[in-house]
């Protein structure tokens, strides 16, 4: 049995084999080919293991092992680099606000805001307005610890919903309330 000779080299990229493709053995066939790409990667990186000067911190390593882009790496050695290089970091860019009235942007776009109203007494209204405007809200839940007066029945409305905030308004009651939203900005 023949075995594939390595050679101690990067490869760019791993050939796919197509529906075109004659399935040939040996050492140059495209049945092969693959595998030998592999096995010389491999080889490559046993090499520089093997000759890392004990010296060499985390840190060396990393700046040594940026795959570029065009090879399907991020072309950088952490993690703001690897997102401006790839075009995302737009997405990450104040991507959270993480206080008492708050914001999560999550990865495909869907926002989370939350925050709360503290004081509202008999007769009292008032807006909240969002920390950041939604392009488009798919949910507000509220929820409340209010206590209302004796002998009536306390009501906490909460009307003129949009993208940008709400109104509300408290009636015979005295409390606090919070809510969550869901949306995309």
């Amino acid at each position: 049995m023949a075995t594939l000779a390595e050679v101690k080299q990067w490869i760019a990229g791993i050939y796919q084999i197509e529906t075109t493709d004659f399935v040939e053995g040996g050492a140059t066939g495209v049945a092969n080919l693959q595998a030998k790409q592999l096995a010389d990667r491999t080889a490559y990186l046993k090499d520089l293991i093997e000759n890392l000067d004990p010296e060499v911190t985390v840190a060396d390593l990393a700046a040594a092992f940026v795959l570029p882009v065009s090879n399907g790496g991020t072309g950088a050695n952490n993690a703001a680099d690897a997102r401006t290089n790839l075009g995302i970091s737009a997405l990450f860019t104040d991507s959270q606000s993480l206080t008492g009235n708050g914001y999560q942007i999550l990865p495909g776009g869907l926002v989370i805001e939350w925050g709360s109203v503290t004081g509202i007494g008999d007769n009292v209204s008032g807006s909240v307005v969002f920390p950041a405007a939604f392009s488009q809200l798919f949910s507000l839940v509220w929820g409340d610890n209010m206590s209302g007066k004796p002998d009536s029945s306390g009501d906490l409305d909460v009307s003129n919903v949009g993208t940008t905030g709400f109104d509300y308004g408290g009636y015979y009651y005295s409390g606090n309330f919070w809510y969550i939203a869901l949306g995309t900005i």
